[in-house]
């Protein structure tokens, strides 16, 4: 199995994981498992830029909608 196919075969057993109406605790260590090995193969680096966080002076409406337009009144 090449690392491209191992890396497809990860993806989709983490897809199928996740696609279960209850997840049970084994299934979260099983992914974190396959998670951890997907981030190897791939080579995975976390993105640490800082978040950039607007002010609320720099927001196009401060006041909402449903305030301005009184059809989002209901009576």
């Amino acid at each position: 199995m090449t690392k491209h196919e191992r890396i497809f075969s990860i993806e989709e057993e983490i897809r199928q994981i996740f696609a279960k109406d209850s997840i049970k605790r084994i299934d979260v260590v099983r992914a974190n498992n396959l998670l951890d090995t997907w981030k190897l193969l791939t080579d995975y680096t976390p993105n640490t830029r800082p978040v950039i966080q607007e002010s609320d002076s720099n927001m196009l409406d401060n006041e909402p909608e449903w305030i301005r337009n009184p059809k989002f009144i209901k009576s």
